[in-house]
């Protein structure tokens, strides 16, 4: 498809959460801007796709508020990085594949300390 955005579930302005692949499905742009419900569907569908609690755990980290994560310009760099070498390796694969380089993404942002331990 084409037209489509990032979609977060938790706000960009949480800066911790800015750049978490747990924390985002791509949408369209009408479904993002202007749907009310769009933030509760979103939540629903991570749950779906990551975890059963995921939609939760980061709410409830966002919440808290004094969230602990600054990244320097070098941990930008890297973890883009990281998200073209996933994109590069998860294209023409199958959803199973996709699933196991996800794990394996979100497992590596977490040891290099680049995403939030929900």
């Amino acid at each position: 498809r084409t037209g489509l955005q990032c979609c977060q579930f938790i706000s960009r302005k949480i800066y911790a959460f800015r750049w978490d692949i747990r924390n985002c499905l791509p949408g369209c742009m009408q479904c993002n801007f202007y749907r009310q419900h769009h933030v509760y569907e979103l939540g629903l569908w991570i749950n779906k796709y990551n975890h059963k609690t995921t939609a939760d755990s980061i709410s409830k980290i966002a919440t808290a508020g004094n969230i602990g994560l600054k990244l320097s310009k070098k941990d930008r760099k890297t973890l883009y990085d990281i998200y073209s070498d996933y994109l590069k390796r998860s294209t023409d694969v199958g959803q199973n594949q996709k699933r196991l380089l996800r794990e394996e993404l979100i497992t590596e942002l977490l040891n290099k300390n680049l995403i939030i331990n929900l």
